[in-house]
């Protein structure tokens, strides 16, 4: 089965400007990973468009991803985020509802404020991969 990437904004801007790194690990990416980014990603984008033409296009490109969209669990995730990041790393809102999207719906609930807990044990919950230009993965 394959591992779910979120894609964040960054990245995409990324490979709208043909940066070939972005690109390049994205392609590799799509063949490997289940490509979703989140509906906050979906309206930084939109803003971004100049025109309608750009706007179709954006369309055209986001239907090779999943979009998810904010949930009460996220909007949950990411206040407690904001709470724990906000004054020491000046996390902003669209920043923390996107890595709140980085969490598995399955373990809402789960997050006690420092990290994200199996609500079945008391181990650490695996979460997918988060793809962001800061974290040069392909290096």
């Amino acid at each position: 089965m394959n591992e779910s990437l979120l894609v964040d904004t960054d990245i995409l801007i990324d490979v709208a400007r043909k940066e070939h790194s972005a690109v390049e690990y994205l392609k590799l990416e799509e063949n490997r990973s289940i490509l979703q980014v989140s509906s906050i990603t979906q309206m930084e984008l939109i803003i971004g468009c100049r025109n309608k033409s750009e706007l179709q296009a954006l369309d055209e490109f986001l239907k090779r991803y999943i979009v998810i969209d904010v949930t009460h669990d996220i909007s949950e995730k990411a206040v407690a985020l904001l709470k724990t990041y906000r004054l020491s790393h000046g996390l902003l809102i669209a920043d923390a509802l996107i890595a709140a999207t980085a969490f598995p719906p399955s373990q809402a609930g789960a997050w006690d404020g420092n990290k994200l807990r199996s609500s079945a044990s008391s181990n650490e919950a695996k979460l997918p991969k988060l793809f962001h230009s800061q974290t040069p993965v392909w290096e």
